[in-house]
């Protein structure tokens, strides 16, 4: 029903900068489940064309009791990913899929962590986080949703695991030049 996203700019370790974050309601009352996956397919690609961003993380789909939300989730992360193809070139490598605790235990430091302490987190992280979420809010007159949050963090865990695979490629080139 809700879609979040964040775009972040980030330089070196320290300097975390939030560009754009907010939520796609998609629980459009009267509309078809394939009015709502056109609804996030259009508005995913606007974003996308917009920001044409370096790295993109979606979250990956958890065991659900419920089959019926499980088939949904997984249409709809379908049609993200039909987006990402459709709008960005090489989009494979640039594509990181997260499982929840992952991106908890990264952005949070516990698997375990709640929606609170994840967005405690990832204020201690972007220094103009709270300064967006008033600009926001006064704009939008409305509260930024959990959603919001959770996609920053997916976008902050992105970004540490691609850099660690960095420093693994670099260790493992440096390594093979000695030789």
């Amino acid at each position: 029903r809700r879609l979040g996203f964040a775009i972040v700019e980030i330089e070196g370790f320290e300097r975390c900068t939030l560009r754009d974050m907010g939520v796609l309601r998609v629980d459009l009352q009267s509309a078809s489940m394939g009015e709502r996956l056109e609804y996030i397919h259009e508005n995913i690609s606007i974003i996308l064309k917009e920001w044409n961003p370096r790295w993109i993380g979606l979250e990956k789909a958890v065991n659900f009791k419920n089959v019926d939300s499980a088939f949904k989730l997984t249409e709809a992360r379908g049609v993200i990913r039909l987006a990402c193809h459709q709008t960005l070139a090489d989009v494979e490598s640039r594509l990181l899929e997260l499982s929840p605790t992952t991106v908890k235990k990264e952005s949070a430091g516990s698997g375990q962590s709640n929606k609170d302490q994840v967005q405690k987190a990832m204020a201690m992280r972007f220094a103009n986080l709270n300064q967006w979420t008033q600009a926001y809010q006064e704009n939008n007159k409305t509260k930024l949703l959990h959603d919001a949050y959770d996609a920053l963090a997916i976008a902050w865990t992105t970004w540490a695991k691609v850099r660690q695979k960095q420093r693994i490629g670099a260790r493992l080139t440096g390594v093979q030049r000695e030789r």
